[in-house]
């Protein structure tokens, strides 16, 4: 009887041992084991073994996946390969290889363990976002960022870093990280929209070479807090404009008629005529040669451009006379079309100007001339009465060593104004007038004052004898 079942059971034993196949099981569910992943800058690692993937069910018998992410500066990836190049922050994306709908984003910070970093955080809500915003910083790196308002009738009142309120400037609001963690804090008050507008003037008469005129608009209510939007509607070619919050400065280019717009809402705007008039003819000195304009338009930029070429810079000299300057030999340092300064109420800008140095660095450019000149009258304002200038042959050695060959003049800006808002919007330029050794590669730089130079207009001269 044993016999006969063993007999009996011995075929159900070898089915289950070598007759079944076991079930593939495919996945249902993705998920990561951490928050984050932890790299140190400059190191490469295999994303298989330093992530772990949860797959449901347990027993999933194909766990591959693909690697991938978007375009960033903090690390790069080639297949499962990452290579933390700098410190931040980036997301990668696992997908699984059998089933595309199953993904799962995984954080992956890069740090420098021999490098303190601060942590910059903000209260999350459903009426705004931060783009471009990390996790952490290096004391002294610079933090940028920009602001998405989500609700339609909120608009930013202030944006503050810990206690310091933050200007915006071209979309992007900037600080520099402190050493300590840094708590950004934004502010909104309610969506008040305008509903009327007027304007200081309704026609505005201008003549080209004359000085710019301002257009201020008050609108109704005082509280509005829509913004305007300045355009010209008419006459691109006779005339351009900066506009500045509630007020525009309006450049003549040249006889015709303008027409300009602002508009706070699809309901409320204003126009005003312009008429510009040729330039009335005035008497020159007979040892004038030519005078050169400076023009630059800066369009929307809220900051002056760096020139980035000669003939950028060569294409913002203007005259009516015949040109005197070839070609522009070569510029250094620090050359910029158009500029700004001060804050809030503050605050100014101008197109027409070409910026010469900054507060940290000079600057020079050297022009070819088809004429020998001895002195020029330079025309426009200085950051600081203080400032210097140096004006002679660019082959001098007086470059290199003070008064070697007497080839060139250095004086100061003590009768230029300095530029500020009032200043610059009621055009309140001044000349200074410079003679130096008669030269047809004339250099002009600001020297190691670091008080920059605005240029709106320069004359060249020669006079068979210097006063």
């Amino acid at each position: 009887m044993k016999i006969k079942k063993i007999i009996m059971i011995l075929p159900i034993m070898v089915l289950s041992l070598f007759g079944c196949k076991s079930e593939n099981k495919e996945p249902t569910g993705l998920s990561v084991s951490s928050s984050e992943v932890k790299m140190i800058v400059n190191s490469e690692r295999d994303l298989n073994d330093i992530v772990t993937l949860r797959f449901e069910p347990k027993n999933t018998s194909d766990k591959s996946v693909t690697w991938s992410t978007n375009e960033n500066e903090v690390f790069t990836l080639n297949g499962s390969t990452i290579k933390a190049n700098k410190i931040g922050s980036g997301y990668v994306t696992a997908t699984s290889n059998v089933n595309s709908d199953l993904k799962v984003n995984v954080k992956i910070r890069v740090y420098n363990p021999l490098i303190t970093t601060y942590k910059v955080t903000y209260a999350k809500n459903e009426v705004f976002t931060i783009n471009g915003l990390q996790d952490e910083y290096e004391a002294g790196s610079e933090v940028s960022f920009s602001i998405t308002v989500l609700d339609s009738t909120k608009v930013i009142s202030e944006v503050k870093a810990n206690a310091d309120v933050l200007t915006l400037n071209d979309g992007v609001y900037k600080f520099q990280m402190p050493e300590k963690d840094v708590t950004i804090d934004v502010t909104f008050k309610d969506l008040i929209k305008a509903t009327s507008v007027t304007l200081d003037v309704a026609t505005l008469d201008l003549e080209v070479g004359g000085k710019d005129a301002t257009i201020s608009a008050k609108v109704l209510p005082n509280n509005s807090t829509d913004l305007p939007s300045w355009s010209i509607v008419e006459g691109n070619e006779f005339i351009s404009i900066t506009p500045n919050a509630n007020k525009v400065t309006v450049h003549a280019l040249k006889e015709g008629k303008a027409k300009i717009k602002v508009t706070y809402n699809d309901e409320v705007s204003e126009e005003c005529l312009i008429n510009v008039k040729a330039k009335a003819e005035t008497p020159r000195d007979d040892d004038s040669l030519a005078i050169y304009d400076i023009k630059f338009d800066l369009g929307t930029r809220k900051t002056p451009k760096p020139l980035a070429s000669n003939d950028e810079l060569f294409n913002m000299f203007e005259t009516k006379d015949d040109a005197i300057i070839d070609s522009i030999k070569s510029y250094e340092g620090s050359l910029y079309g158009g500029a700004n300064g001060g804050r809030q109420t503050t605050a100014w800008l101008i197109g027409d100007v070409l910026k010469m140095g900054s507060t940290s660095t000079d600057g020079s450019f050297t022009l070819s001339l088809n004429k020998e000149v001895n002195r020029i009258k330079i025309t426009g304002y200085t950051y600081d009465k203080a400032g210097k200038i140096q004006v002679g042959d660019s082959a001098s050695s007086d470059w290199e060593t003070a008064n070697s060959d007497n080839k060139t003049t250095i004086t100061t800006c003590k009768d230029l104004n300095e530029v500020s808002k009032d200043v610059v919007e009621n055009n309140q330029t001044a000349t200074i007038t410079i003679d130096f050794a008669s030269t047809t590669s004339l250099k002009i730089a600001t020297i190691s004052s670091k008080y920059p130079l605005f240029i709106t207009s320069i004359e060249f001269l020669f006079v068979s004898k210097t006063n």
